[in-house]
């Protein structure tokens, strides 16, 4: 410690300065998923339903360990893909359609986001105007 002046003093210990914490950026990446479910019969005859649309099965899903038998589908759903919807605001929604066996269908549509946590897939704060 040193006196400039008489009204003045500065500290020149080196453990009193401030160290900057490093900054870390965040970012959020992910997919909104709306899910609307019909049921619409008893059953589906999907062999019947494969043959109409060309559509394909869908594959039993992986996991890292085995999943015990009542996770797999007995006879996986026909998956039918349609076209993106596209919002206002410019984003796009994937689409596809599972039609099961048990006589229910349900329409799936996909918003990827991407962005730092703040703002929602169209650079708005999240939860305002986002068009769903």
């Amino acid at each position: 410690m040193t006196r400039d002046s008489e009204n003045s003093l500065t500290v020149t210990d080196p453990s009193a300065q401030v160290k900057a914490e490093p900054t870390v950026e965040t970012s959020l990446h992910g997919s909104v998923l709306v899910l609307i479910q019909f049921d619409v019969c008893e059953e589906i005859r999907l062999d019947q339903l494969r043959q109409i649309f060309g559509a394909r099965t869908l594959e039993q899903p992986s996991f890292k360990h085995a999943a015990p038998g009542y996770v797999r589908y007995q006879r996986p759903p026909v998956v039918e893909p349609i076209e993106p919807l596209v919002l206002e605001s410019g984003e796009r929604l994937e689409g596809q359609i599972k039609y099961y066996d048990y006589g229910v269908l349900s329409v799936i549509f996909e918003l990827p986001f991407s962005g730092d946590g703040h703002a929602g897939p169209s650079g708005q704060p999240l939860g305002v105007g986002c068009g769903l």
